[in-house]
C-alpha cells in the first residue's frame, strides 16, 4: 500500500510541474506574439511620420520606379519576416 501512495504523490508532482511549464511557455509565447506584432506594425506609423515631416523625402518611394521597387521589396521583406516569426511561435507551442 505504501508504494501506491508514493507513486501517486510522484505523479501529482509531475502533473503540477508540467502545468507550471505550460504556463511559462504560454507567457513566453504571448511575449513573442506581442513583439512580432509591434515589429510588424511599427514601419507603418514611422513611414507616415516621415511622410508628414518631410514629404519630399518619402515621395521618392512613390514617384520613382526604383523607389516603388524598394518599397515593394521592403513590404515583401516585412511580410516574410512576420510569417517566419508566426511559424516559429506556432512551433514553440507544440
Amino acid at each position: 500500500g505504501g508504494g501506491l501512495a508514493e507513486t501517486l504523490t510522484n505523479l501529482s508532482n509531475i502533473i503540477r510541474r508540467r502545468k507550471e511549464i505550460r504556463k511559462k511557455s504560454r507567457a513566453l509565447t504571448a511575449e513573442s506574439k506581442a513583439s512580432a506584432t509591434v515589429l510588424g506594425l511599427l514601419p507603418f506609423p514611422i513611414g507616415a511620420l516621415l511622410f508628414f515631416i518631410n514629404p519630399q523625402l518619402m515621395s521618392v518611394l512613390f514617384d520613382d520606379p526604383r523607389g516603388r521597387f524598394m518599397l515593394g521589396l521592403a513590404c515583401l521583406s516585412l511580410a516574410v519576416g512576420v510569417s517566419v516569426m508566426a511559424i516559429i511561435i506556432r512551433r514553440s507551442l507544440r
